[in-house]
């Protein structure tokens, strides 16, 4: 009787190992489709990636050239504007001294001016005084002027009758 216990064990050890090793091959199929699988979107996203990569590194070459170019850009520009602030304090300069000198001028016209008036306050005192003697030489002129008109207004007349 042991005897066939020990054949019945092992016919049920016989089928445990056989049921064991189907799942354990079933096991390894899936495990290796898994892996498989696993490989397969390791590689896509590697593939995704080295394309993203790519792109980054395009985009970086792209934005460095920009940069680069904008750099340039910054430093004219900023000589640009340097030659522009030494031309404008120029300027500013020159107009300070013509404003300085039209100020100058302006001072000594002024002053001819106040001086010419003064002059022409004396030179009309003068012009008055010596025109009140004028007029009453004009008055004294005009007096004989019609003294002799009366004579001749009276010769004339005498004239015109005789004829």
């Amino acid at each position: 009787m042991l005897h066939l216990q020990h054949k019945g064990n092992s016919h049920n050890l016989k089928e445990e190992l056989q049921k064991l090793t189907t799942e354990s091959f079933k096991v390894a199929k899936d495990h290796r489709k898994t892996v498989e699988s696993l490989k397969r979107n390791q590689e896509e996203e590697i593939r995704v990636l080295g394309v993203q990569i790519g792109e980054i590194w395009r985009q970086k070459s792209a934005d460095e050239a920009t940069i680069y170019q904008l750099h340039h850009e910054l430093i004219s520009l900023r000589s640009g504007m340097k030659d522009v602030e030494e031309k404008s304090r120029g300027e500013i300069e020159d107009l300070r001294d013509c404003i300085f000198a039209e100020q100058e001028e302006k001072k000594e016209l002024s002053k001819k001016v106040r001086d010419l008036e003064k002059e022409l306050l004396v030179s009309k005192t003068k012009q008055f005084f010596s025109s009140d003697k004028q007029l009453d030489l004009l008055k004294q002129k005009m007096m004989k002027l019609r003294r002799e008109n009366g004579a001749l207004k009276k010769q004339l007349i005498a004239a015109f009758k005789q004829s």
